[in-house]
């Protein structure tokens, strides 16, 4: 497979994972889609009772370390709170929504009744004034064109809401929609599997690769989860923000084409962050150093305090505007992520011996 044939690849199983709906606590057809993408490559892929899609890859040798790649499958969206008498559905976010980029959009609810129904997101008239920077979630309102006698047939409290904004590509090099965060991640697992075996590489770990629930609810799928699987070394492979026309080199933020950011810092393996780093020097991976002083409000933060502690490591792809409906990336950003993990994945068994200092696991 060549390299178009691959970016094509990546880009085809990007949008149909993202186009599966799946908000904290209701990931089931997104699993569905995240495990036929990852069955080639497993031995196993199963969901646990949580919710998190789980495959596992024995290398074949008695005690071999064992990885864990990590990319949640939920989004970011909205939930029905209350019917109004007058058919108007209120709402809660689910996840870091930021209300600005709400009011005039149009969402998707999925109704009780298991059909999905469309909707506008309305404003109080005497929500916008000049004193206020926006509207908050307490001044908008979801219109369904519905009575309420009619929406309480089909909908009810507790109904998940997304953004109705399918992903698309925007040109030959960037993908936009609102799931990316983190659904584009998991597929740069996918593209890094791809890649090993059309090296054939055969990576001397076992590999555990986790598709996790509700993580934009602070991990809470995976709470537990390291403490069951107990990997050698647990990574993270989210999103973080890439660089826009205005920002300041100094707001924290990933240039466009810097590839994969590697975290290094207290919450994590900075060894083996400086061991991924040595190898995508050698390979000509591009990536940026994200220095990592305290959590880092993904994944890795559970991994990394489960039991007794778990090493980790973040990875993530630069991501713009994030936890809106059109988050946008560039798929080189995503190709080389893909290939930092592809190198993590067939550097890690080595990696471990020089640990141990010899053949021994």
């Amino acid at each position: 497979m060549n390299e178009t044939q691959q970016r094509r690849k990546y880009e085809k199983e990007t949008i149909a994972l993202s186009e599966a709906l799946g908000l904290s606590g209701y990931e089931a057809g997104t699993a569905r889609e995240a495990a036929r993408l990852l069955k080639p490559y497993m031995d196993t892929v199963e969901v646990d009772r949580f919710g998190n899609l789980i495959g596992r890859r024995s290398c074949g040798r008695q005690g071999a370390p064992v990885l864990l790649l990590d990319a949640h499958l939920d989004q970011v969206g909205l939930m029905v709170s209350r019917v109004t008498e007058e058919g108007y559905l209120l709402f809660e976010k689910s996840g870091g929504v930021d209300p600005r980029v709400l009011p005039g959009g149009r969402v998707t609810v999925a109704g009780f009744d298991g059909k999905e129904y469309r909707g506008v997101i309305g404003c109080r008239k005497d929500a916008w004034n000049e004193e206020k920077d926006a509207a908050s979630v307490e001044d908008l309102f979801i219109d369904v064109g519905m009575t309420k006698d009619q929406a309480q047939r089909c909908i009810r409290i507790g109904d998940p809401v997304y953004f109705h904004m399918p992903a698309r590509r925007l040109s030959s090099h960037v993908l936009s929609g609102p799931a990316m965060d983190d659904r584009a991640c998991f597929t740069c697992i996918l593209y890094a599997l791809e890649l090993l075996q059309e090296q054939g590489r055969t990576p001397e770990c076992d590999l555990l690769v986790i598709g996790a629930s509700c993580e934009e609810m602070r991990g809470k799928g995976v709470f537990g989860l390291g403490s069951d699987l107990r990997p050698d070394l647990a990574v993270a492979v989210d999103v973080c923000h890439a660089a826009t026309y205005d920002v300041e080199p100094l707001d924290g933020v990933h240039p466009v084409g810097s590839g994969p950011s590697i975290a290094v810092g207290a919450m994590g393996r900075t060894d083996f962050a400086e061991k991924l780093m040595d190898v995508c020097d050698r390979k000509e991976i591009p990536y940026s150093i994200d220095p990592n002083i305290g959590e880092s409000w993904t994944d890795a933060d559970c991994y990394f305090e489960a039991g007794t502690g778990i090493p980790t490591m973040l990875v993530s792809l630069p991501l713009r505007y994030m936890h809106t409906p059109v988050e946008q990336l560039e798929l080189e950003d995503a190709e080389n992520t893909g290939r930092a993990i592809a190198e993590l994945i067939g550097s890690f068994g080595d990696w471990m011996k020089e640990q141990e200092g010899g053949e021994q696991w």
